[in-house]
């Protein structure tokens, strides 16, 4: 749907912008007002095409460029198609998508060898192009005067002319064409066409049969699917009612793993003791005497008592006799004879009583 129109230096039109309502859209003015301009307009903007004979003459005189903008809309969305000629016939186009007030590059110019083309662009958005559109909705000026003016042979000529008789062969094989790819796209999609409609309703009769016989069926799995929900209901409820003991069997498992471990590590340091005491007691097998019976042993045992005893006692004397001869060493080192005297008496002796005398305490 077309929303405005806006000229600047095309045809005879200086700045010219239309805003379109909804409804129709009726122009009137006298000849060369710039009617037939604003359609040439709007199609230019479109298509670069117009129904004048060329682009001479489409930028007003004395301006070296003109432009038709249009905006439109079409899948419900906005695009604005600004297409420019300068004098030198050089032409330049620009295709946007408009949202909100922001616009969106879509297509620029025409190099086809390229693959870009604004107008092709545009044919795909509306679904028409240039030719499609003029025999559909273009009637140019003068025509319908003519019919008026006619004479009855003349006025079904012009009639059957700006009515499209005569393009109607033209439409026909478009519309052809249209429907021949249209039927060749269905049947590589669905493989079928419009010309298997007997065949698909014969197979829809067999199918609704079949899915009339199957009812019964249908019935008692139904029955089945609801037994086996309430059945599935059942257990949801007695899985949530056996989920704490599902946590308390599950919290025993952990503390089995952490017993079982525990025993593992007991086990193992059990045995690497057993293991190092047994090394041991082998180490100490060849140190163990052979043990007599116990009787001997007590024979013996009283024997090496009485020994002690006797050494004792033995120690005792000779630990008195030490204790005597000390005191005579003593007594000895104290009384010498000096120049043949008695170093106590001062009396002449011959010799010391042999009690006194150092070579007789040293021989006891």
């Amino acid at each position: 749907m077309l929303q405005s129109v806006e000229l600047a230096n095309f045809l005879s039109h200086n700045n010219t912008k239309l805003e379109f309502g909804k409804g129709v859209t009726v122009f009137v003015g006298a000849n060369g007002a710039g009617k037939s301009s604003i359609i040439d307009g709007i199609t230019f903007a479109l298509f670069g095409s117009h129904i004048r004979n060329s682009n001479k003459g489409l930028v007003r005189r004395g301006s070296s460029q003109a432009f038709a903008k249009v905006e439109f809309t079409a899948r419900n969305k906005e695009f604005v198609a600004i297409r420019k000629i300068d004098s030198k016939g050089t032409i330049s186009a620009q295709l946007y998508e408009k949202v909100g007030k922001e616009l969106t590059p879509l297509a620029a110019g025409e190099r086809k060898q390229f693959g870009e083309s604004m107008t092709r662009t545009i044919e795909q958005i509306i679904g028409l192009d240039f030719e499609k559109l003029k025999v559909a909705s273009i009637v140019q000026q003068g025509e319908l005067q003519s019919i008026i003016d006619a004479d009855p042979k003349k006025f079904k000529e012009l009639v059957n002319a700006v009515i499209g008789i005569d393009k109607l062969d033209v439409a026909y094989e478009l519309m052809k064409k249209i429907i021949d790819s249209f039927r060749e796209s269905t049947k590589s999609q669905l493989e079928y066409d419009d010309t298997s409609i007997e065949i698909l309703q014969s197979r829809l009769e067999s199918i609704t049969k079949e899915i009339a016989k199957t009812q019964p069926q249908k019935t008692k799995l139904e029955s089945e699917k609801k037994t086996r929900e309430q059945e599935f209901s059942a257990l949801q409820k007695k899985i949530e009612a056996e989920s704490p003991n599902e946590t308390k069997i599950k919290e025993l498992e952990n503390r089995k793993m952490e017993l079982v471990q525990y025993l593992k590590n007991a086990i193992s340091s059990i045995k690497t003791e057993l293991s190092q005491k047994e090394r041991k007691l082998s180490d100490c097998t060849e140190c163990l005497l052979f043990i007599p019976s116990k009787s001997d042993k007590e024979v013996e045992l009283g024997k090496l008592e009485t020994q002690l005893g006797n050494t004792r006692t033995q120690i005792k004397e000779t630990l008195e006799k030490i204790g005597k001869i000390s005191g005579q060493e003593e007594l000895a080192s104290k009384i010498r004879l000096v120049d043949g005297k008695c170093p106590v008496c001062d009396s002449k002796v011959d010799h010391l009583n042999p009690l006194f005398e150092q070579e007789h305490i040293q021989k006891e």
